[in-house]
């Protein structure tokens, strides 16, 4: 998440073993997800990702494809991550979401440090509070219901 790309399943485990000072998972279907980090991946997104993780490509270099062994894909996953063998030499990466105001704050070390922690830990719950009342302030919505039969069921015969 704090890479702000999708990655498979399969991808998923690998990332998850590199640690979250590197990579942070999130599940789509099962973590609760905060506004921000939903603006974040749509900021961030695996182009502009890989537009700054694969900069600088070697010749022995090539991308597995889904069918390929999970060793090779754990090695290249490593090679782009963790070692960032083709990255971006510079660090002309795109700014986090609230790094522009924070600016006085300067980004140092991993790609995780320019684009991870885009808010303090204060500022993400003043956020999270803002957003919940405003939710709070919102009818509920409702669902219409389907239409009910008319008098009681009919009675098993017996």
């Amino acid at each position: 998440m704090n890479l702000g790309i999708f990655v498979c399943l399969n991808c998923s485990g690998i990332h998850r073993r590199l640690g979250v000072h590197i990579s942070k998972v999130k599940s789509v279907n099962l973590d609760g997800w905060k506004v921000k980090w939903a603006q974040w991946m749509k900021e961030r997104g695996n182009k502009n990702s890989n537009e700054y993780f694969e900069a600088n490509p070697s010749r022995s270099w090539k991308k597995p494809d889904e069918n390929a062994p999970s060793s090779q894909l754990e090695e290249y996953i490593r090679a782009k991550y963790e070692r960032k063998e083709w990255a971006r030499a510079t660090a002309a990466a795109p700014a986090a979401p609230a790094a522009a105001a924070a600016a006085a704050a300067p980004a140092v070390g991993s790609f995780g440090a320019q684009f991870g922690n885009a808010l303090s830990r204060k500022d993400q719950e003043d956020e999270d509070f803002k957003l919940a009342q405003r939710l709070q302030a919102r009818p509920p919505r409702r669902r219409p219901r389907a239409p009910r039969a008319q008098g009681r069921p009919a009675a098993p015969a017996g």
